[in-house]
């Protein structure tokens, strides 16, 4: 799951990127991977707000395909991801 504040008017990053995950086995480099799905994360977010979108729809598209790719590029695992995008 990842939880995401933006301002509804700018869609900039009101705060920092929170991710929470159960059942998800990284083997021993877990807090890597995490940083890593955080980096990405912060990146998607950035290019959003490029272009111009704030809508949260738009947002948590966003957001779950770059993590299930990184998820995919580095565990070869397909975990459910949760966008939660709130807006401020």
């Amino acid at each position: 799951m990842c939880v995401i504040t933006i301002y509804n008017q700018t869609g900039k990053v009101a705060g920092d990127v929170e991710l929470v995950t159960r059942g998800l086995g990284l083997g021993t480099d877990t807090d890597g991977v995490l940083e890593g799905a955080k980096a990405r994360i912060i990146k998607v977010l950035g290019r959003t707000q490029r272009e111009g979108a704030t809508d949260p729809g738009v947002v948590q598209r966003a957001v779950r395909e770059a993590v299930s790719q990184y998820i995919w590029e580095r565990a070869r695992r397909r975990p459910m991801v949760i966008p939660i995008v709130m807006e401020v």
